[in-house]
């Protein structure tokens, strides 16, 4: 006879279990059949969880992948605003919040309101160099070059509206003038 070693787990009862295959000779074939297709259902489910845990790998790799991408064109488009390339830095963030906009989750969500403000931060200083040259072109009496200006300025940043609207006014008027 075979000897069988168990444990007491939970609500399963194994000495009853055992004592049964000891009274029924017979039917220890069938309960070891039954156990060698439980275990080969387990090692199929251990396969699927090895193949899920692959794929939950290559999913944080091609994440992190996206995240380093966004992190380098907003490192350029950091630099470009620096070197008062505010167009270029513009484009940068509109492929930045594109390649951002493929992840969802809360860091997601954390980096695309970094990048919101960057991109905010960006149209002010933009914004207000276009004023300077909007003013350096009154100075300069290139006062329909100072209106076309000021027109820019009110799509890039509409908060800077009512100054860009006082700067086609002056040209205005000084174009009258002249």
């Amino acid at each position: 006879m075979i000897e069988f070693k168990y444990e007491n787990r939970g609500n399963i009862n194994m000495n009853r279990f055992v004592s049964i295959l000891r009274v029924l000779p017979g039917a220890s074939k069938t309960v070891f059949s039954a156990f060698a297709l439980l275990l080969g259902s387990f090692s199929i489910m251990a396969a699927d969880d090895s193949s899920i845990n692959e794929k939950v790998q290559s999913e944080q790799i091609a994440r992190k992948a996206v995240i380093d991408e966004v992190a380098k064109l907003m490192d350029e488009a950091n630099s470009l605003m620096q070197q008062n390339k505010f167009y270029e830095a513009s484009r940068l963030c509109v492929s930045a919040k594109a390649k951002l906009g493929q992840l969802t989750g809360p860091y997601a969500e954390l980096k695309m309101r970094k990048l919101d403000e960057f991109s905010e931060q960006l149209k002010k200083r933009w914004a207000a160099s276009l004023l300077n040259d909007a003013r350096t072109a009154i100075q300069e009496k290139r006062y329909d070059e100072a209106i076309t200006i000021a027109k820019s300025i009110s799509k890039i940043n509409p908060d800077q509206e009512a100054a860009a609207n006082k700067i086609i006014e002056l040209a205005n008027s000084y174009k009258k003038s002249d």
